[in-house]
């Protein structure tokens, strides 16, 4: 019985890690608090790596950006993105 418990945890916990790095950015924005300075265009890909086709930081337009997720900040608990921008 142990033995399946700790497998049922373990295979509910890849698949909660695979539906969250899977998720589409147009349904988690909505959940991320922006500073008012900030504001997002055209923003399509998943979590792990997208494009936005607009990003506008205190009237300063950074245009056709494509952003990456970092695994090598998994280690230090951070999210960290490699931004790339025109």
């Amino acid at each position: 019985m142990f033995k399946f418990i700790k497998y049922s945890i373990y295979f509910l916990l890849c698949l909660a890690l695979a539906l969250a790095f899977t998720l589409p950015v147009q349904k988690a924005l909505p959940y991320v608090e922006m500073p008012s300075k900030i504001r997002l265009s055209g923003v399509d890909g998943t979590i792990l790596s997208g494009t936005a086709a607009e990003i506008v930081i205190d009237d300063f337009p950074l245009r056709t950006i494509e952003y990456r997720y970092m695994p090598s900040c998994i280690p230090l608990l951070k999210i960290c993105y490699r931004i790339e921008y025109e």
